[in-house]
């Protein structure tokens, strides 16, 4: 069985994990978890425990433990201002692109591979946990439509919103029109 969430039901996934499955009964080679948008995730995550965003962890510190025996992904697209927010929040650049990403690139993970190893993603795994960022372009505060003028843009302005971020990946940079 697969425990799939988007959003808050990655929280409410990560709720379980960290209340229920330490006395489950059902074993973890019969049960795994895929998250994607999960706004509590480790790293980025907007109301998660890094806390890039200034509005702190609406839900009591919910995040998946450490060690759990379950296997879980945890998929999310580069500037999806809910589970990839800036840790430095003082760059009004990389801000701006979050909250833009909140709207225009959490609702939109139909084209996102699953596979850590696919094309555009890269993943860094913890026990149990593999976290994967699926290379989003263009930035989202130049909107959705990639094309030359967006291309350069975006060029211009991403080292800036990557600085802001804290990673422990790297995120692959775009081909540039």
């Amino acid at each position: 069985m697969v425990a799939f969430g988007h959003s808050l039901w990655a929280v409410m996934r990560n709720y379980w994990l960290k209340t229920y499955a330490p006395t489950a009964t059902i074993s973890p080679a019969n049960l795994s978890f895929v998250w994607i948008g999960n706004s509590v995730s480790k790293y980025g995550g907007a109301l998660g425990p890094e806390s890039g965003a200034e509005w702190g962890n609406w839900f009591t510190n919910v995040t998946v433990p450490d060690s759990t025996p379950f296997t879980v992904t945890d998929i999310k697209r580069q500037y999806d201002g809910w589970t990839d927010y800036p840790t430095g929040t003082r760059n009004f650049d990389a801000t701006f692109n979050a909250l833009s990403g909140q709207n225009s690139v959490h609702p939109n993970y139909q084209s996102v591979p699953a596979s850590p190893t696919a094309a555009g993603n890269v993943s860094h795994t913890e026990g149990n946990l593999t976290y994967v960022w699926n290379l989003t372009q263009p930035v989202p505060l130049y909107g959705t439509t990639w094309n030359s003028t967006v291309s350069g843009l975006d060029q211009s302005v991403r080292p800036t919103i990557e600085s802001a971020y804290n990673r422990p990946v790297t995120v692959p940079t775009p081909s540039y029109l």
